[in-house]
């Protein structure tokens, strides 16, 4: 049986409803696919309605993400640093009062047996951070746990660390609130876009059933229909930020899709030889047949990738 290849990205998925729509308004009474409408109870003003909704705020969800990305990257670089050397003077501080840890509660530090229990929420570490500083700072030069030799030697500052730290939290609010705008934009594109894929995954299967000794004639509207053999099942890999995978028993001439968000780049073999296949989310790709054994990478340390494809079952 063919596959039917929908696209994976917005972009995509618009743009192939489009060519839809196009190919039936061309074809105008004489279109093949008014009885299918009628009968499928399919309003195509509703469907240009969602994808025009899904468009509008796929506009907001993307830009809300890329500034989520750009905070996030901001956020991260100072607050780690920070992290770090509190880490350092938290250690530090345990040699200190190895006799007595339970002192390490008045710097806001949490001890767990022999441990130290660090916050998983960023504003709480940032406090406890603020806490141990302060709280280092009260105490008379001599009894200091971390001392100025201390923090020239191991190249820190904590003095402007703890004046990064008020303005990291209000960052932290901000890209809070970010994400949360953003996850509305995507939960709205998202409703809209699912009539939009419902309706070209009907057609374009309805058109496949119309031309079914040639079932890639439903490219004529664009869409792109796979009719390798299929002694094969459909394989999904899945792909770690950055990750590099070898893909097995790929069936020739079958369609390679990217269905993730990251890009992925196509090598033969497990040696990976050749220039790179590079395909984009949403992208697809006919496997050559020196490529039924091939290398993926997963570009891109943020995003997380996946491929889609036929493998031999032998």
């Amino acid at each position: 049986m063919a596959r039917l290849i929908l696209p994976t990205t917005r972009v995509g998925i618009s743009e192939l409803y489009i060519k839809v729509l196009a190919k039936h308004s061309f074809d105008g009474a004489g279109s093949i696919l008014l009885p299918f409408f009628v009968e499928d109870e399919i309003v195509i003003g509703d469907i240009t309605t969602a994808n025009n909704a899904a468009n509008a705020a796929y506009v907001i969800f993307d830009a809300k993400q890329k500034a989520s990305e750009m905070m996030y990257n901001d956020i991260i670089n100072d607050f780690d640093a920070i992290v770090a050397d509190h880490k350092m003077c938290v250690q530090a501080a345990k040699a200190f009062y190895r006799k007595n840890p339970s002192k390490l509660g008045a710097f806001g530090v949490t001890v767990n047996g022999n441990r130290v229990v660090y916050s998983k929420h960023r504003k709480t570490l940032c406090d406890d951070m603020m806490n141990f500083i302060n709280h280092n700072a009260s105490l008379a030069v001599a009894l200091r746990p971390i001392t100025a030799a201390f923090q020239t030697t191991n190249k820190m500052d904590l003095a402007a660390n703890l004046a990064a730290l008020p303005g990291i939290k209000t960052a932290i609010d901000v890209y809070d609130q970010e994400l949360i705008d953003k996850e509305t934009s995507h939960g709205t594109y998202s409703v809209e876009e699912k009539t939009v894929i419902d309706f070209l995954r009907a057609t374009g299967h309805f058109l496949m059933e119309q031309f079914p000794l040639n079932p890639k004639k439903a490219g004529d509207w664009s869409f792109v229909v796979d009719d390798s053999p299929q002694d094969a099942k459909e394989k999904i890999k899945n792909f770690k930020k950055g990750q590099i995978a070898n893909l097995y028993n790929i069936v020739a001439d079958s369609i390679l899709q990217n269905t993730g968000d990251s890009i992925q780049e196509i090598t033969k073999g497990k040696a990976g030889t050749g220039t790179p296949i590079v395909l984009n989310p949403g992208d697809h790709w006919q496997v050559l047949p020196g490529y039924t054994t091939s290398k993926a990478k997963s570009r891109g340390i943020l995003l997380t990738g996946q491929i889609t494809y036929l493998k031999n079952n032998s």
